[in-house]
């Protein structure tokens, strides 16, 4: 188990700004409407919770989630039964 800290420092410093990259270069969108899309999007109020281990997919696979999520309502999880 990572501390507060060291999790806090994963997301904001290495996994957030990779998904937020995803999401203007492939959406074309502003970095500014990205990061506000993204902090409002369930995908990551799910991400910002340690135990959901949803911190342990890659920025792409996240940003595929934070996409069905704007398509469909819902994030799709990748695994089946997934934080069901």
């Amino acid at each position: 188990m990572i501390s507060e800290k060291e999790f806090q420092t994963l997301l904001s410093c290495y996994i957030v700004p990779g998904v937020i990259d995803n999401i203007v270069s492939r959406e074309g969108i502003s970095f500014k409407q990205a990061v506000h899309e993204f902090y409002r999007s369930k995908t990551y109020k799910y991400l910002e919770i340690e135990d959901t281990k949803v911190w342990h997919f890659s920025a792409y696979c996240l940003y595929t989630i934070w996409k069905s999520e704007q398509e469909t309502g819902e994030p799709d999880w990748p695994e089946v039964g997934f934080l069901a």
